[in-house]
């Protein structure tokens, strides 16, 4: 599946050990990822729920976003791809954590619909699974 391009996120699910399927999001998550023909990517990815500050950014409490970033994942870099595995070596990104590091993905497909899906570290642990539209 060729991956340049803006997608759609449909679904952001966790899936436990045992099978059980999570979605941290909720049922109609928000989302786009982007990657350019150029090398670069982004993305971006929300609960649709977000409580909003009733007031400008600046005077949002300590609170408001710490609730709003709980819920929200927003990186870029470079991708580069070698088969079914997707690298995004992260440029900038709302967790500090994540720059500098290299995140892969397994690439696939489903209905259509690419599927990225993240491994988890340790045996039983939890896979993250993300289904995303091409966009129109």
């Amino acid at each position: 599946m060729e991956l340049i391009g803006t997608w759609t996120l449909e679904a952001f699910e966790v899936v436990a050990g045992d099978g059980a399927v999570s979605t941290p999001f909720g049922e109609a998550p928000l989302g786009r990822i982007m990657y350019g023909a150029d090398g670069t990517m982004s993305a971006m990815l929300c609960a649709p729920d977000r409580e909003p500050f009733g007031a400008r950014a600046g005077e949002a409490s300590d609170a408001q976003w710490a609730e709003v970033a709980r819920m929200f994942v927003a990186y870029a870099g470079t991708w580069s791809r070698d088969g079914d595995v997707v690298r995004h070596q992260v440029a900038i990104a709302l967790i500090p954590d994540w720059i500098g590091t290299t995140m892969e993905r397994a690439v696939g497909e489903r209905d259509g619909r690419l599927t990225l899906t993240v491994e988890p570290r340790t045996p039983g642990g939890r896979a993250q699974r993300l289904i995303w539209a091409r966009a129109s």
